[in-house]
């Protein structure tokens, strides 16, 4: 039978409270620095996106209608959402979402950092149908933002019933990660009795401060993008016209030099799907624009929270020992080095 040893010659498990002591304190680091370049992806991805947007919106090229005829309003066309905005995977704006958003997701997803950094930690007891809120914390954000990213939505006017399928789950995967990070942030700094919050530097107060600033966010999104699709309805002048191009508007088109254009007024109108004839203005474009930017500082805030987080976790601060596992010469589970090869 093997004898574990260690380098002095005594017993291994002699120095298991070391090692454990070791591991919790890399994972915990490890767990700051994944939590931290999650963040950082996710404040890109969400910032670029929304500046893409505004830049394209107020300083691009004229943009045209079906017909190949500039818009009638004198504006290009401004998205309600930065999901319209990066609904086509092919556009810089796209590809970025997609690649900084599934970064942060991934980053945030195997960090665990509601198991590993202290003031997150809320004890394992409580949960919901059996399943605990830490573990719920640590999968529901960033899968949702996995789900938002990598199921992009279809304009409303233009989605078939699958796309409308396909953008109710984006908009789940919103919820979740948006709306999990209120709730579960809520009931780690006002439900729990085993967090440890640093409250020399007032954590609880900026952490919460995040929160109601997501949820203010999160509100004039929603609402303002309501009033934005319902802008005829309401008497609000002007929405955007959306409609089904005809054989006549193929030949304007081409007329007017748009050959592009042209064909895709052709399987437009052999799919029956509307296109846009003119953009919004007035108060419906301002309305739009207070939606855009709302869903961007929904994420925008949700991001400064988890950095908040980063910010104030002891982890973070860890001074780890020069020597793999806190010991030299040996390995757990193992014995000598020599052993373990």
């Amino acid at each position: 039978m093997t004898s574990y040893t260690n380098d002095c010659g005594m017993p291994a498990k002699d120095k298991l409270p070391e090692r454990v002591d070791f591991l919790q304190m890399e994972r915990g680091k490890k767990s700051a620095m994944l939590l931290l370049t999650g963040a950082i992806c996710g404040l890109v991805g969400f910032a670029f996106v929304g500046i893409i947007g505004q830049f394209q919106f107020s300083f691009g090229a004229q943009e045209v209608n079906f017909r190949g005829e500039p818009f009638a309003s004198g504006h290009n066309f401004f998205p309600v959402s930065i999901s319209d905005m990066v609904h086509d995977p092919n556009t810089p704006q796209g590809k970025c979402f997609f690649a900084f958003c599934m970064a942060a997701a991934l980053c945030i997803l195997v960090s665990f950092h509601s198991y590993h950094l202290r003031n997150c930690y809320i004890g394992d007891d409580k949960g919901i149908c059996g399943v605990s809120y830490l573990s719920l914390r640590s999968v529901l954000p960033p899968m949702g933002l996995i789900l938002c990213s990598a199921i992009t939505m279809t304009p409303i006017k233009q989605a078939t019933l699958m796309e409308n399928v396909a953008t109710g789950i984006h908009g789940l995967g919103a919820g979740l990660f948006l709306s999990g990070y209120v709730i579960f942030e809520i009931q780690c700094l006002c439900f729990s009795d085993a967090v440890h919050l640093d409250k020399a530097r007032h954590e609880k107060a900026v952490r919460l401060t995040f929160v109601g600033l997501t949820i203010l966010a999160m509100a004039i999104w929603v609402t303002s993008t309501q009033v934005a699709l319902s802008g005829n309805k309401l008497g609000l002048c002007c929405s955007d016209v959306w409609q089904v191009p005809t054989k006549e508007d193929y030949v304007l088109a081409q007329r007017n030099g748009k050959p592009g254009t042209a064909l895709d007024v052709m399987w437009a109108f052999e799919r029956g799907t509307p296109m846009l004839l003119n953009t919004a203005s007035e108060t419906v474009l301002a309305i739009t624009m207070t939606a855009y930017w709302g869903e961007a500082m929904s994420g925008i805030f949700m991001i400064g929270g988890l950095i908040a987080i980063w910010w104030y976790c002891p982890e973070r601060k860890f001074d780890l020992n020069e020597t793999f596992g806190g010991y030299a010469g040996s390995y757990a589970g193992y014995g000598t080095m020599e052993d373990a090869s």
